[in-house]
């Protein structure tokens, strides 16, 4: 397969870096699968995760920045109320409409940190919105709001964050704070903009979810607590939006959920703010519930991870989910290992056609009967060879133009059918109709493993595409080496005959008795020639003088060295178009699909790739910078 470029080979590069990386690549390919692969959406999520995680340790690491809440929560429950009640200014808008903030946005209390947050989200346009403050109600709790920024306003990217600084809040006095107030992560629209919400979880010191009486049970809920879990942060629940006679009831079932889901939870930290009959907290109960409630920030805050806690907490999600997200490159490799397999098989099954329907085959196999061809011309009888194999051209000279006109007009009808013209011998005959049955087969199996689905389909899709696509060229490919293999054997076939050649020159009698015989055969052959008009075919002069020469050395004394010159003739052949066509060629060019595929289809990621991003996780889990 085609390797992706998304590191840096020389392993110069820090560890989360290289992650950074390898995490981007996975999400791109994952997103190319959101439409055809169902666990696709929720990797994403999860290496989105992974990626602010990374980010916000080396951030924290660099310097420690003000303390992060991020808000979260599903539709409706009152979010943006909560953020304005902790901050005591009114800078979040709070709607009845379900899925009206699509946009995380930040709320820095001190102001100065933007430089900051771009960092955390560096693929993200972070801007800051210009808004105009407005007077808050008469109140010690209250104060002007001021959102700074560009002139452009609110970026409309639904993926953005917007950052904001917020002057008179009441949220952590003095030392600063950074709450977000994020999208809903539950309702079908949040496709665009979930990923970007769960990143503020990442990249928070602590996660502060909303829930309402209609809402605490929701099932998106529990699913985004269980996957933040590894990240190991504070986390604060506030029922909102509380009656006193469904208080309770509620408390006690989200406890004992809680509970059964593993999450930690201090009875301190879940809290209850009624709903506020206007819209914020006016009497003394209300004004009292929202003290408590950012008297649980407080005591979070105070106990802020260090960047030592935050690396932990992004080396153990990181391998929490580890094994899904490299699920289909397993896969992949798996599948890459299979086509192997299944190719070297289909290459010994075609060595074994090849045995059966040519070397062993009593009507195909002429390999030695060429080499028996070739001994004929060695024994011409000196003198008179010369003047026969004259005569021999020109009184068959009109059998041979009606022969190449026939084979002319055969391709040429051939051609324009499609169809293919076995006139180049029966091996290679043998070797076209191996090389077709490969292919088909291949395409078949790729085709057919291709629409079984799974983790491995898009491999398997991409192999069948490249075997329809190249096709042709594969053919001509295999043929042409099936062609080539069949010319560099010649010089074998040759050097048989001058073996057999040598051992007849040791023994003259039966040398000078098989010349007399293949001059007697020719001499009848050519008058058949002018008998017929010089219409005899090439067969009728060559037959009788190869048939009569291989009985004289087969049954002579000279029979069982010529057995054994045809049984390793036979065996070379057999040893080379194995080793230089079967198992060179028409495997390599199985094989070769793999690396000729397209990357932007497949996860592409080699082994030693995966092992080097397996390695930078347990690089930092170990405080190493580089690996």
């Amino acid at each position: 397969m085609a390797q992706r470029s998304f590191e840096k080979p020389d392993g110069s590069v820090a560890a989360s870096a290289r992650l950074e990386a390898f995490f981007g690549h996975l999400s791109d390919r994952y997103r190319a699968r959101l439409a055809a692969w169902e666990p696709a959406r929720a990797r994403i999520s999860t290496l989105a995760i992974a990626r602010a995680a990374l980010r916000a340790a080396e951030v924290s690491a660099a310097g420690q920045g003000p303390f992060q809440l991020a808000v979260i929560g599903p539709t409706q429950v009152g979010k943006s109320t909560i953020v304005n009640e902790l901050l005591g200014v009114e800078v979040a808008q709070p709607s009845p409409l379900a899925g009206f903030t699509v946009q995380a946005h930040a709320f820095d209390t001190q102001g100065g940190n933007l430089a900051r947050v771009r960092s955390l989200f560096p693929h993200r346009l972070v801007q800051t919105a210009v808004e105009s403050g407005r007077e808050s109600a008469p109140d010690s709790n209250k104060g002007r709001a001021t959102v700074v920024g560009t002139e452009r306003g609110p970026v409309s990217a639904p993926d953005a964050v917007v950052y904001s600084e917020v002057a008179g809040a009441h949220l952590l006095d003095g030392d600063g704070a950074i709450v977000w107030d994020t999208p809903d992560f539950d309702s079908v629209a949040s496709g665009p903009y979930r990923d970007a919400a769960l990143e503020t979880l990442a990249i928070a010191d602590a996660v502060l979810l909303v829930l309402s009486k209609e809402k605490y049970a929701d099932l998106t809920v529990w699913n985004v607590l269980s996957m933040i879990a590894p990240l190991g942060q504070p986390l604060l629940v506030c029922l909102n939006k509380m009656t006193p006679d469904a208080e309770p009831a509620i408390r006690r079932s989200l406890l004992a959920r809680l509970a059964s889901e593993g999450v930690s939870l201090d009875t301190a930290c879940l809290l209850s703010v009624p709903a506020f009959a206007y819209g914020r907290a006016e009497s003394a109960d209300e004004r009292a519930a929202v003290q408590a409630l950012r008297g649980g920030v407080s005591s979070v805050a105070g106990t802020a991870r260090s960047a030592s806690q935050r690396r932990s907490g992004a080396v153990d999600f990181m391998r929490a989910y580890w094994p899904e997200w490299i699920e289909p490159i397993i896969a992949e490799h798996a599948a890459a290992d299979d086509w192997s397999d299944k190719s070297a098989a289909a290459v010994t099954e075609a060595a074994e056609t090849y045995e059966r329907e040519f070397l062993d085959h009593p009507q195909r196999y002429d390999t030695f009967r060429r080499a028996t061809a070739e001994l004929l011309s060695l024994l011409e009888v000196p003198g008179i060879g010369g003047a026969l194999a004259g005569v021999r051209a020109i009184v068959t000279y009109p059998a041979r133009r009606l022969l190449a006109a026939g084979r002319s007009l055969l391709g040429r009808a051939a051609a324009s059918s499609g169809a293919m013209v076995h006139g180049e011998g029966s091996e290679q005959t043998v070797l076209f109709e191996i090389a077709d049955h490969l292919l088909a087969g291949a395409a078949r199996d790729a085709a057919r493993r291709a629409s079984s689905g799974g983790a491995a389909a898009s491999l398997w899709r991409a192999l069948a595409y490249a075997l329809e696509e190249r096709e042709d060229a594969l053919r001509s490919q295999l043929r042409e080496a099936a062609r080539k293999s069949c010319r560099n054997f010649e010089p074998e076939i040759q050097a048989a005959a001058d073996k057999l050649y040598e051992q007849l020159r040791t023994r003259p009698a039966l040398l000078n008795a098989l010349r007399a015989t293949r001059a007697s055969t020719d001499l009848a052959g050519v008058a058949l020639a002018i008998n017929s008009g010089g219409a005899a075919l090439d067969d009728l002069l060559f037959a009788p003088a190869m048939f009569a020469v291989t009985s004289m050395l087969t049954e002579g004394a000279l029979g069982s060295y010529m057995r054994g010159v045809a049984a390793d003739l036979k065996a070379r052949r057999k040893a080379e178009v194995n080793e230089k066509l079967f198992q060179s060629v028409f495997a390599d060019a199985l094989r070769g699909l793999l690396d000729e595929l397209d990357g932007e289809n497949l996860f592409a990621v080699e082994p030693e790739q995966l092992e080097r991003a397996r390695a930078a996780i347990d690089a930092l889990s170990e405080n190493r910078g580089h690996l």
